[in-house]
């Protein structure tokens, strides 16, 4: 039975699934948040945004708690810097606690006084019987009915009551001293200092945070300050089948003292903490508007009953629209500081305070408030690191302004979902089939394009978060190889008795295919017995009755070194060394000791039985060969790349050579030779085409063996169709002339062949300074090496036909060198000196082809065809 340490091993795919799942487990305790808050820094230090100068913070930092004292200072300090901004700012906010009366030592001693005496029993009493007791008095004067001596002695009474000192002047003075102690604790009391100031300003905004854990406060017991900030026109998303999202609900807030709250806004401040912020939260069934969203809408001059809540969709400030999540949420932009200089505008409280910075810095400007003094200020981790909460309020109100804020869209989860899927079957169904080269390469690309998609939605004003997929990839790619590498290394202990009866087996199969490269391979992971050696001379045979004399002698000489007296494989080797040995020093190719070895075996290449040599060229030998699968003849072209080319070079010729191949292989039209192969075997490269019967135009071109003018002029128009084609398919052939076009003159049909040193034309690849044709049938911008295009190939043309019209060539010299200068720069010999009976129309014809600069002469090869054909008619009528 199979175990699960054996189904670990077994399958490659319960890695990536394992790599997954931890990967998620990760990002479920917020692991990962550090390094999606670097990537999110990394992108932002790519970005050019400007907080702009909209949003000012006055920072109580450590120089202005050293100059005015520890912390919390007197509420007379904010009122005094109040009374400095209220006549400039555009609206001032804190996130200062003010939920707590200022307690001080002298007010609290005066409160008492106050109070002993308001509520003291012996002084009311006394002033209350003092007032009774001149009330009778004063009564009893007035009575007509009191006898002579008690009017008298009541008179006398009246006039000591209102003389006396005691009497007359003890309530004035009780008055005056409620009214002094009242006045010095009017003078005393910080807070109600600091409340008449905020309700003459009418600017000041308390920022609140949200209380956990604590029960709501019925709706009627709401602050003025907080209703009458509600928002009232909220509508329902456009689609009415599903219920509309909701907005962050919050219970209770942190309320400051209702002092200061009847005077001033009370706005709940609620920021991200690696998360979105809401610009609209729901309090107690009321919709309020979070405090940087109202700041915005202070300084846009915009009502909150112009403020429009869509919900699901976003919020609208007059002509600003502000698209949002569907909770309203928006993940604001950190800007970051550029060439030394800081973002946003921070000032030091005790600066503003003492004078030192005009307040004239802040006109019109949302002023924020707050504490950002180590150990003392509330810091917020954020994704360019720990800030002080009133300087990310500060980001979160500057990027609302801006419109420079983020947004994570409906689809995000589907695209994070569908990102992450991806890369897991990857890793687990394609992954473990890929060559490790191709693999890197795939995982790389990849891992590359996720990098590019995220700083693109990023720079679209999107965040989604591609963290996982960016991990899991290189991660996955890493574990799979790694676990792959020690099942090897195990599988070698594991299968060690076996795995020469597995190689053998393995060599055998492949030599029973065909793949002989593969069959050695597996042969010399086995021991050199006496059995193996014999299987690896066969194998060597193999390779011989396939012509491949180079892996026969790799072979051989593993066999000799093994046992040098092993059968007659000496004696093979040193026949295959004399057979690579050309007879004629640089003018007998490989196949040609092949064609006259003793055995009278046929050499093959590829699939072709190589029959006879048809011809030779510059760069190789064309010979007659046959198909055995279709039973057709080919001409076979073959080039010996080693001997041609330097060791360092040869790498680069093979690749042409092939890329040539390809490039003829598309060609296929009636007056073209078709491409049928291409392949390589023992140093020769070789190319399988359309066999022709008929020889090349060379013989045409002798003064006393020239073809009629209507023949060359049909041959001329057979060529320039042919030329056309190849060119609107991309090839350019490069090297024109009379032996590389086929002439069967019986049929009087050509076919243009030895495309050999055609390259596909690429504008993306321009490489010059490589000449490659004949000279005396080259185009002056070929000669010189530089990039050219299907009209080099019509000027070959044109001399071609110059020659077969009069048996010279239009350029000729001794030198190359002036043999280049004359085709740049002179012009060629006028036609009609030649030959008088030529007719105009092609002595104009060939003026035009051979024209020196590409822009005057025919610019396609249909418009030269057009021109011999029309020439032709002309001529015969």
């Amino acid at each position: 039975m199979t175990t699960l340490k054996e189904k670990l091993g077994m399958y490659d795919w319960i890695v990536g699934i394992l790599v997954a799942v931890c990967l998620l487990g990760l990002a479920q305790f917020g692991l990962l948040q550090p390094l999606e808050n670097s990537l999110y820094a990394l992108g932002l230090r790519h970005t050019n945004h400007n907080a702009g100068e909209k949003v000012a913070v006055i920072a109580i930092d450590q120089a202005s708690m050293a100059q005015l004292g520890d912390w919390q200072w007197s509420r007379t300090v904010y009122a005094q810097l109040l009374g400095i901004l209220q006549p400039y700012a555009d609206v001032v906010a804190t996130d200062i606690d003010f939920s707590k009366p200022q307690q001080d030592a002298g007010t609290e001693r005066l409160a008492e006084l106050m109070t002993f005496y308001t509520k003291s029993p012996a002084i009311s009493q006394l002033s209350e019987e003092l007032g009774q007791l001149s009330a009778l008095i004063a009564t009893a004067t007035k009575a007509r009915r009191t006898r002579a001596a008690e009017r008298d002695s009541l008179a006398e009474l009246n006039q000591f009551h209102l003389s006396s000192p005691l009497w007359t002047e003890l309530p004035n003075t009780l008055t005056t001293l409620e009214d002094k102690l009242n006045a010095a604790y009017s003078e005393l009391d910080a807070d109600g200092i600091f409340a008449d100031n905020l309700k003459k300003s009418g600017k000041w905004v308390f920022g609140v945070p949200i209380m956990r854990n604590e029960p709501p406060i019925p709706l009627e017991n709401i602050p003025e300050g907080i209703m009458r900030n509600r928002l009232t026109t909220v509508s329902e998303r456009f689609d009415t089948s599903r219920p509309s999202p909701q907005p962050l609900s919050i219970l209770q807030l942190q309320m400051p003292l209702p002092i200061f709250s009847n005077n001033a806004s009370v706005l709940p401040d609620i920021l991200p903490t690696n998360t979105a912020v809401p610009l609209v939260v729901q309090y107690q069934h009321l919709y309020l508007p979070n405090l940087p969203l109202f700041l915005a809408a202070q300084h846009l001059r915009v009502g909150l009953q112009e403020l429009e809540v869509r919900l699901g969709q976003g919020v609208r400030l007059g002509a600003l629209r502000i698209n949002t999540d569907t909770q309203l949420q928006i993940q604001p932009f950190f800007y970051h500081d550029i060439d030394d200089k800081s973002a946003l505008t921070i000032d030091s409280f005790v600066d503003v305070l003492q004078g030192k910075i005009s307040p004239e810095k802040y006109r019109d400007k949302i002023v924020l408030i707050g504490v950002t003094a180590p150990y003392h200020s509330v810091t917020q981790s954020t994704p360019v690191g720990e800030l002080p909460h009133v300087v990310v309020l500060a980001h979160t109100v500057s990027s609302l302004l801006n419109q420079d804020f983020l947004i994570t869209p409906e689809w995000a989860l589907s695209l994070q979902t569908g990102v992450f899927l991806l890369v897991i079957a990857y890793l687990c169904f394609l992954l473990p089939d890929l060559k490790w080269r191709i693999a890197l390469f795939i995982s790389g690309l990849s891992f590359i394009c996720l990098v590019v998609l995220y700083f693109s939605l990023l720079r679209l004003g999107w965040s989604i978060s591609l963290i996982l997929p960016l991990l899991l990839l290189p991660l996955g790619h890493i574990l799979m190889f790694v676990k792959r590498s020690l099942m090897a290394y195990q599988d070698v202990f594991r299968m060690l008795p076996n795995a020469v009866e597995s190689n053998r087996l393995l060599g055998l199969a492949f030599q029973g295919q065909g793949q002989l490269d593969m069959a050695f391979e597996k042969f010399r992971l086995c021991p050199a017995d006496e059995g193996m050696l014999g299987l690896l001379y066969n194998l060597a045979l193999d390779y011989e009755r396939k012509r491949q004399s180079r892996h026969a002698a790799a072979v051989y000489r593993y066999i000799l070194s093994h046992s040098p007296n092993f059968r007659d494989s000496e004696r093979r080797l040193e026949r295959l060394r004399s057979l690579r040995k050309p007879r004629l020093r640089g003018t007998t190719s490989v196949l040609d000791d092949w064609l006259h070895d003793e055995s009278g075996e046929k050499p093959q290449l590829g699939r072709y039985q190589v029959e006879r040599q048809l011809g030779k060229g510059a760069m190789g030998v064309v010979y007659l060969g046959k198909d055995p699968k279709l039973n057709r003849l080919v001409a076979i072209k073959t080039l010996p790349l080693s001997q041609e080319f330097e060791a360092e070079d040869l790498p680069e010729a093979t690749t042409r050579f092939f890329r040539e191949a390809t490039a003829a292989g598309r060609l296929k039209h009636e007056h073209i030779v078709a491409i049928y192969d291409a392949g390589e075997e023992y140093n020769l490269a070789y190319i399988s085409m359309e066999f022709f019967k008929g020889g090349n135009l060379t013989p045409y071109t002798k003064s006393d063996n020239l073809l009629p003018i209507a023949t060359a002029i049909e041959i001329g128009y057979q060529a320039a169709l042919a030329l056309d084609y190849a060119h609107t398919q991309g090839v350019i052939h490069r090297d024109i002339k009379p032996a590389n076009i086929m002439y069967n003159p019986g049929t009087g049909k050509i076919k243009i062949t030895d495309f050999g040193i055609a390259r596909i034309t690429d504008a993306k690849r321009t490489k010059t300074g490589i000449i490659l044709g004949t000279p005396s049938y080259m185009s002056p911008e070929q000669l010189v090496g530089k990039l050219v295009d299907g009209r080099s190939d019509l000027f070959s043309l044109g001399i071609l036909l110059y020659q077969l019209f009069t048996g010279v060539l239009p350029f000729q010299a001794d030198s190359m060198a002036t043999l280049m200068y004359k085709i740049t720069t002179e012009p060629h010999p006028d036609l009609s000196m030649l030959r008088p009976d030529m007719p105009s129309c092609l002595k104009d014809l060939i003026n035009k082809a051979l024209a020196k600069i590409p822009d005057h002469r025919f610019q396609t090869g249909a418009e030269f065809a057009t021109a011999l054909r029309d020439c032709k008619v002309a001529s015969c009528t």
